[in-house]
């Protein structure tokens, strides 16, 4: 499943982040565990970058901890761990308590549901980008 959206023309997968990073980034931003889909991700590449709308649809390693120190999202619903952005700066979200995926607006913070799951979500993101 991750090879698809790893392996898609349209993205660009920087080197992967070594498992202790990954450890300590989960420590620093105090969320624990990290969800293992994102860890397995994270283990073949740093981050998903959109190359035709210059985004990370998920963020580097490094940008989960830039956010989490700055209290980038105020307001954030504490079940919503932000893993990625829309490119508008709308974040992508795993709803620890659903296991959903949500899309949330910092702005009226509005909360849309996007897919059931995490894995729901990388496979439709993997078919959507470049098909449209």
């Amino acid at each position: 499943m991750l090879g698809a959206l790893i392996d898609h023309p349209n993205f660009r997968c920087p080197a992967p982040v070594e498992s202790g990073g990954i450890e300590a980034v989960a420590e620093v931003i105090g969320h624990q565990p990290l969800p293992p889909l994102l860890v397995e991700l994270w283990g073949e590449c740093d981050g998903v970058y959109d190359e035709a709308g210059q985004w990370f649809v998920i963020w580097p390693v490094r940008r989960l901890v830039e956010v989490a120190d700055a209290n980038y999202y105020p307001g954030l619903p504490p079940e919503l761990f932000a893993f990625g952005d829309d490119g508008s700066g709308d974040p992508f979200c795993l709803n620890t308590e659903t296991l959903a995926v949500e899309r949330w607006g910092p702005l009226l913070s509005e909360r849309e549901q996007l897919s059931s799951s995490l894995g729901e979500f990388l496979q439709a993101l993997a078919r959507s980008v470049g098909s449209g």
